[in-house]
């Protein structure tokens, strides 16, 4: 590899950033203190014992000693693997939970505990004594101080192995081989006996036995697609082969429904037939493998909840599971409708090549100019009736748009009450000075030493815990059953121009009818199908339910007459582009159906002159989310937290936040900090986030997708000015304040009052303490 390495620097021209538009961070500590602007311990829980479990009602978590109360999580990805330093001894773990609720999270994920226990270990099972007192420690202290975990029963291929170098390489295939092999599925059970049913000496008892657990992931990213997207593993054709004997009986009578799929080779009597090419379309072949992989990733779960459930001592488990959280299909929906809980994984182009490797590339593509479709997909992702919750996002270091990904997805994630959201990973460093691992400079998915992704997380707690972005007023259930599998591939998902609505509305599956007639949505929609469903439901949104329906209830609405979508583009396209015919075809096709005589008006927002799908504009059915695709650009309007994010500056008011000026792409947002409104309250925090690198960072093009080199510390923040208008009815006693990283207040800045309103001019490289994310406006 150094070879290698050395011949990639030797072939690509050299390529610096300028440095003259970036300064370095002059903060080192990071730890937030006691009433600051950025201390959000308010968000957090108490400091009390977690002594009741979390439940699923209605679709979203509820603590089990208060069923009928939703409780929606902000959860902290812990990031303590052997590459940060491990999990961390009890005084600075101490630190870490009260950092983690300054910060306002009320839940942690601890991920590749495998891996910490397992490092450097010779044995199988032979668990780092230290960092397993460490784990146990750090766990009592969150039940105590309130807040709840989740854990990976396996998170790495590599499990319990002993006797393995390079851990982050995966040579055992525990993900792959669990579904098929013994020996495998002993390993996984034994992880549980060794780990989960072991008795935490912090708490007296095991972890299965915790009410703080709120859940299990069985499998970390285990999906049968997911890890056999490479090519499926001969062990599962013995399983495939017993399952069609099991269908067909004989390789005769299955010959009648593959005809001549079947090659002349394959038997069932000699265990030959194999599964469908993950590349091929939807034949008889694929539909049997899909079927056959939904059936195994049930048997597969039913095992392993078994396993966590039976009546021993120290198991027993009564929590929440769920597993197969990394692939979009309509396979994939079918087996996760399995659990109460569903959890999915989703990054916008994934992480870098080749990680900071010399020559490793990552995308400066923006997403939201092309319709935020990882966070669509996601929505999508959602079956009605059951808690949806996102442990892994992320718009990955080094993409110079990451901000975007910040307003975004808790944005949408509050909209659509999504239940948790986690960043992936490292969510909080204590320090650029910790020691510990990869703490002084930026690597991707790590947001902890990231100013950019750190003010992200922010603007997260914001928008979807404090729930400043409201529900979406209109609700619509995508109908899905198992013969929407037999008609698919791996790769089928809910159709695209479906996908968009949850940019309007809110959008989730029915899975099988599982979640018809309990209130859960007001109107269906099929896929391939212009067609309405309405459920009529006035109590969902009385303020809208202007008169009754009539029939509408349980009749399909007819569907507009429009040139079909399904023609191509260069015979049919009114835009060019056949993704915006479709998606367009579909909006009218509702607004049709809503305001055609007799049935609801309040199904849609036929007066939303902000929506022009055909050019990428949307406003969400309650007026605070608008989205610009060819503009790259979002805005948040709510009561309490204003912002944009852009990547060209437009001069733009929002409400009561007006963007004059800026010099650059950026995040700017206020957010009242008092519970008053923007427009009267006392107390404000602005976040204005740019980008941000490692010094030293060389790249091998202009565009700097090619990264050589991935620099050292100290970070550095691209620098900016923004000039701001701000209406407040205590314009003249504002104001102005730059703060740290950490929310110490700094710099005075100078403004300019005029009647209500306060205009003034925030530019990071003048600050006497270093380039910052974090303003803030008070009256004294």
């Amino acid at each position: 590899m150094k070879k290698i390495a050395s011949l990639l620097l030797a072939a690509l021209p050299l390529v610096s950033f300028a440095q003259d538009t970036w300064a370095p961070v002059k903060d080192v500590s990071l730890q937030i203190g006691a009433g600051s602007i950025l201390d959000f311990s308010s968000l957090a829980p108490p400091s009390v014992a977690i002594t009741s479990p979390l439940i699923v009602k209605n679709g979203q978590f509820a603590v089990a000693s208060a069923p009928s109360v939703p409780k929606r999580f902000l959860m902290a990805s812990s990031g303590f693997d052997p590459a940060t330093g491990g999990i961390p001894p009890r005084a600075k773990a101490d630190l870490y939970i009260q950092q983690w609720k300054m910060h306002g999270y009320n839940m942690v994920r601890l991920h590749f505990v495998d891996s910490i226990l397992m490092d450097n270990r010779l044995g199988d099972f032979d668990f780092n004594p230290t960092q397993l007192d460490n784990l146990y420690y750090l766990l009592a202290q969150m039940k105590k101080n309130g807040i709840y975990y989740v854990m990976d029963v396996i998170t790495s291929g590599n499990g319990g192995y002993g006797n393995i170098t390079k851990r982050w390489i995966d040579s055992k295939y525990l993900g792959k081989r669990v579904f098929f092999d013994p020996e495998a599925q002993a390993h996984w059970k034994k992880m549980v006996d060794k780990l989960f049913a072991s008795v935490n000496p912090y708490t007296g008892m095991s972890l299965l036995k915790d009410p703080a657990l709120a859940g299990l992931i069985l499998v970390n990213e285990g999906g049968s697609i997911f890890v056999n997207r490479y090519g499926f593993s001969p062990g599962l054709t013995p399983l495939f082969n017993a399952w069609l004997k099991k269908k067909y009986g004989t390789t005769s009578v299955m010959a009648t429904t593959w005809k001549t799929e079947l090659k002349s080779t394959e038997t069932l009597e000699a265990n030959t037939v194999a599964l469908a090419s993950l590349s091929a379309g939807s034949t008889p072949r694929m539909a049997d493998t899909l079927r056959f992989l939904t059936d195994l990733e049930k048997t597969t779960a039913d095992w392993m909840t078994a396993y966590l459930r039976q009546d021993l001592p120290n198991y027993g488990y009564k929590g929440l599971v769920t597993a197969y959280d990394a692939w979009v299909s309509a396979q994939s929906t079918a087996s996760r409708a399995q659990f109460d809980w569903i959890d999915m994984h989703s990054y916008f182009n994934g992480a870098a090549s080749n990680f900071v490797d010399p020559g490793s590339v990552s995308s400066q593509d923006s997403m939201l100019a092309g319709w935020g479709q990882y966070i669509v997909d996601l929505s999508t992702s959602r079956v009605y009736g059951k808690a949806f919750t996102v442990s892994e996002y992320g718009q990955i270091y080094w993409n110079k748009f990451r901000r975007e990904s910040g307003m975004a997805v808790p944005a949408i994630a509050a909209f659509q009450q999504w239940s948790m959201i986690s960043q992936h990973t490292l969510a909080v460093i204590l320090g650029y000075d910790e020691g510990t691992g990869r703490k002084d400079r930026m690597y991707p998915y790590m947001v902890g030493t990231d100013p950019i992704q750190r003010a992200n997380e922010t603007l997260a707690a914001l928008l979807f815990l404090r729930g400043d972005v409201s529900p979406a007023r209109r609700r619509y259930a995508i109908k899905m059953t198992p013969a929407n599998v037999d008609v698919s591939t791996p790769y089928t998902n809910v159709n695209f121009d479906m996908r968009r609505i949850s940019m309007i509305s809110q959008i989730g599956i029915d899975y099988n009818g599982a979640a018809a007639g309990r209130n859960l949505y007001d109107a269906e929609l099929v896929p391939n199908n212009y067609q309405l469903k309405v459920i009529y439901n006035p109590s969902l949104d009385p303020a809208l339910a202007k008169q009754p329906l009539d029939t509408a209830s349980s009749t399909l609405l007819a569907a507009p007459t429009t040139t079909t979508p399904w023609v191509p583009p260069a015979e049919s396209s009114a835009t060019g582009n056949w993704d915006l015919d479709v998606f367009n075809n579909r909006v009218t096709s509702m607004r049709k159906t809503a305001t055609a005589a007799g049935n609801a008006p309040h199904l849609f927002d036929v007066n939303n002159v902000r929506d022009n799908v055909v050019s990428g504009v949307f406003q969400s059915d309650t007026g605070e989310l608008n989205v610009d695709a060819s503009r790259k650009r979002m805005i948040v309007k709510t009561p309490k937290t204003e912002g944009v994010v852009f990547a060209t500056p437009e001069a733009l008011t929002i409400g009561s936040l007006r963007v004059n000026t800026a010099s650059g792409p950026a995040l700017v947002s206020v957010s009242s900090m008092d519970g008053q409104p923007i427009g009267s309250s006392k107390r404000m925090l602005v976040i204005f986030a740019t980008d941000a690198r490692n010094s030293n960072m060389k790249f091998s093009d202009a565009n700097e997708t090619t990264m050589l080199d991935n620099g050292t510390g100290p970070v550095m923040i691209k620098t900016g000015t923004v000039n701001l208008t701000l209406t407040n009815s205590n314009a003249a006693a504002l104001k102005v304040y730059s703060n740290t990283l950490n929310g110490v207040r700094k710099d005075l800045i100078p403004g300019t009052v005029s009647g209500s309103t306060l205009t003034v001019t925030l530019d990071t490289s003048k600050l006497t303490h270093g380039p910052t994310t974090y303003f803030e406006i008070v009256a004294p």
